[in-house]
């Protein structure tokens, strides 16, 4: 059985690797791409990366695995106050491939997989990618790979904020960003140097490695791109060391190991940021709230992290609202008892609070939401009840509308990227980053038995049942992907009733 190597690299597209690999820029990239076969990937709904990601590794939907957002509501005895927690590893109710390949006997690295903390305690090695930033000895299995890691290269870095402070990582000036130019550098380097150590250190059947850098440098330089890539941008520079690791792994293991090369999700010019909740406040769907103390609360939460956690220590005050120190600041001036709606995450998703349920406003809210335009532009493709985008035993912890919304647009989902924001008058705001995620990812494979051609679309739910099926173990009736025939060759594709979800009391549905 030959071994697999798997090479995420988060937002990659093909509207930069095929011109860069024509003018031999990228030749590693170009011998996968030359040797292999190669498909649009078309990404998850929403193409974010926690959600693609996961979809990737469990090939099933929201709806199933349970992460539809780097936000994700939990559940509370009271119905009207949002609370929030920040998606993690731990949040996916379905078994991703190297849990179920472990499960079978082989043996699997996964290394800075988005959303995978903590680490699954594979037969193998794991280290979490940045949904682990703050708890990094806990996220490395075996325990003690930590220690290893360390002292054979030093600190290791997950995000930029190891790095840089949260001002340099919110400005655009030119000091902070030369800085996040040189901190991607730094991480990517670091990343190929840990990938390539434990590839020749450790044994493997199945390797999973994923550098996220080119997403970070993609949304902040994305205009330094028509300068070409021969100039100085941070966007090429961080594809080059990429495409390093890629000449190292062919020189060091040859054609002893196929390749399969994944994105989450593609990349686009972004015009404007939104401010949603400006406009459900305009059209009517939310109330603010005018309160000294709130303002001064948001003010304060937005800004100094310590008070948080300073809040949480200490419990409630009867001067401060319920669950305070789990709340956004951005929830602090909203009326929630007397909204219908409100907007959360990263994306578009809609909370209708039982208010607006009673008034049965979710037509209402469909047409005004299809009205807004920039520029002439419509701000969403569609906008569509959960029901009609997911399926599955979890669909219900998903909000109920969802906007797709059409490229170019990004939402203000985290205070920091936008300016203006929470003000009242503005819906587009400016926004740090400059690139944005398109849902047109790439896919590529070199192997033995791959054709050199381009195939039609594939899925990112079609990763998961195309590795099972690579290594000859049925694919689970219950994954939405179908196996990619161009990379399997001969290969008999076999089916099972295996319960792919974590929670063995649930069934699929």
């Amino acid at each position: 059985m030959r071994k697999l190597f798997i090479l995420g690299v988060d937002g990659a597209t093909f509207d930069l690797l095929k011109p860069w690999t024509i003018q031999d820029h990228l030749p590693g990239f170009a011998k996968l791409l030359n040797e292999g076969c190669h498909a649009v990937l078309k990404s998850s709904i929403p193409p974010l990366s926690p959600i693609a990601w996961t979809s990737i590794a469990t090939g099933v939907n929201p709806g199933k695995h349970g992460i539809y957002d780097f936000l994700l509501k939990k559940t509370t005895n009271d119905s009207e106050q949002p609370y929030f927690t920040f998606a993690t590893g731990g949040d996916r109710k379905t078994k991703a491939f190297w849990e179920i390949l472990s499960e079978a006997g082989k043996s699997c690295i996964v290394v800075n997989m988005p959303c995978s903390y903590p680490p699954d305690p594979i037969n193998g090695i794991m280290i979490s990618g940045w949904d682990a930033a703050r708890d990094k000895a806990k996220a490395f299995h075996p325990k003690q790979l930590y220690q290893e890691i360390t002292k054979e290269f030093g600190e290791y870095y997950m995000v930029p904020i190891d790095i840089l402070s949260k001002r340099e990582m919110a400005s655009k000036d030119v000091q902070s960003n030369q800085r996040l130019h040189e901190a991607l550098l730094k991480m990517t380097r670091l990343r190929r140097r840990v990938l390539g150590y434990l590839a020749k250190k450790y044994p493997w059947d199945i390797y999973f490695g994923v550098f996220y850098e080119t997403d970070i440098a993609q949304h902040r330089f994305w205009s330094t791109l028509a300068k070409g890539a021969e100039a100085d941008s941070p966007i090429f520079h961080v594809y080059q060391e990429i495409d390093f690791f890629i000449q190292d792994l062919l020189r060091d293991f040859g054609d002893e190991i196929d390749i399969m090369l994944v994105s989450d999700h593609g990349f686009k010019p972004l015009l404007t940021g939104i401010d949603l909740n400006s406009y459900l406040d305009q059209q009517g769907f939310l109330r603010r709230k005018i309160s000294i103390k709130g303002k001064l609360i948001f003010v304060l939460l937005r800004h100094f992290k310590s008070l948080r956690r300073t809040l949480k220590s200490v419990g409630r005050s009867s001067w401060l609202p319920e669950r305070i120190s789990n709340m956004k600041p951005r929830h602090m001036n909203i009326d929630f008892e007397n909204s219908d709606v409100f907007f959360e995450g990263m994306y578009p998703y809609f909370h209708v609070l039982d208010k607006g349920k009673d008034r049965d406003i979710i037509p209402k809210l469909l047409q005004s939401l299809a009205k807004l335009e920039y520029k002439g532009q419509k701000v969403f493709k569609k906008i569509l009840p959960k029901h009609d985008v997911f399926w599955g035993p979890y669909v219900d912890q998903v909000p109920e509308i969802i906007g797709i919304l059409n490229d170019h647009f990004e939402v203000a989902g985290a205070e920091v990227f936008m300016s203006k924001l929470g003000s009242k008058d503005n819906v587009f705001l400016d926004h740090v980053w400059e690139g944005n995620h398109s849902e047109n990812g790439v896919f590529i494979f070199r192997g033995n038995e791959a054709r050199r051609e381009q195939m039609e679309t594939i899925n990112v739910f079609d990763i998961a049942p195309t590795i099972l099926a690579y290594y000859d173990l049925p694919i689970p009736t219950e994954m939405d992907g179908l196996p990619i025939q161009d990379v399997l060759g001969n290969r008999e594709v076999t089916y099972s009733d295996y319960n792919i979800y974590k929670d063995e009391s649930v069934a699929g549905t």
